[in-house]
Order: structure tokens, then sequence, then C-alpha cells
């Protein structure tokens, strides 16, 4: 039956498969995090411009060095999402770097590897929340905003 595929071909095209869909998911967590950050600054800088405007509210400005840090809280959770992604990428680096994966392909064996997992647990701290919001990249922006926050509530008081 030369029509009929080997297991380990269905199995290398499913892998193949998991892996476009995990690139999009990544890609997809990347604009995600992109729009929480643009969102993050709209709303600071309106917080801020409405409580400089009135000259009650002063008092208060301290108060938007809050708006970054929910956002911080937002967009590092979408990270670490993005993180169980990129780590089962790692892991399938891995299997198909191994003796293992070289062995079935040369044998034709099926791959003694789970398939369409999509997503990895958190193996170590920085895929955890607090690791990923501590992420230079993440945590500088929404540090730098609640620090101008209280930096302009000592001007302003």
């Amino acid at each position: 039956m030369a029509d009929s595929k080997r297991l380990l071909d269905i199995q290398l095209e499913m892998l193949n498969a998991e892996l476009n869909h995990i690139g999009g998911a990544i890609r997809q967590h990347d604009e995600i995090t992109k729009s929480v950050k643009n969102w993050a600054v709209v709303t600071w800088t309106a917080s801020i411009g409405l409580a400089l405007k009135e000259p009650g509210l002063h008092r208060f400005l301290w108060i938007t060095a809050i708006v970054p840090l929910v956002f911080w809280v937002v967009d590092g959770s979408f990270r670490r999402i993005q993180r169980s992604f990129i780590g089962r990428v790692r892991e399938i680096s891995n299997f198909v770097n191994s003796p293992a994966f070289r062995t079935a392909g040369e044998k034709g064996a099926p791959l003694e590897f789970p398939l369409l997992l999509m997503r990895r647990k958190a193996a170590n701290f920085k895929d955890t929340l607090p690791g990923t919001m501590l992420f230079r990249s993440v945590s500088l922006l929404y540090v730098g905003l609640a620090a101008c926050s209280v930096v302009v509530w000592l001007i302003a008081k």
C-alpha cells in the first residue's frame, strides 16, 4: 500500500502543525502585550493630565502610579502565557535534537514524544507571573511610569 503513511510521517506532520500554531500564538501574544503597553501609556498620560489640570486633584497625583502597576500585572499575565508556548518550543527543540529523534527517523519508528500539547507549565521562576513581570523589557516601562507619577506629585504638591 504505497499511499498509506507511516505513523512517523503522521507524527511529524502533527509536530509541524503544533510548531506553526505555537508560532502564531507567540506572535498574537506579542501584539496583545504591545496593545497593553499602549493602553497603559495612554491611560496613565490621561490620568496625569486630568490631575494636573484640576488644582484640587494635585494632592492625589500619587494615585496615578497605580495605573501602570495594574497594567504591569496584565502585561505580565499575558507574557506568562506566552512563555508557556516558548517553553514548549524548547521542549520540541530538545527532542528534535536528541538521539531518540534521530533513531526514530533512521528506523522509521514512531516518535516517543507527546504531541499537540502547545504549552508547557512553568518550570522556573522566569516562567511565573512575578518572573515575567521582572523582565527588564517589561518592568522598566511600568516602574518608570509609576515613578514619574510620584515625581510629578512631589513637584506639584
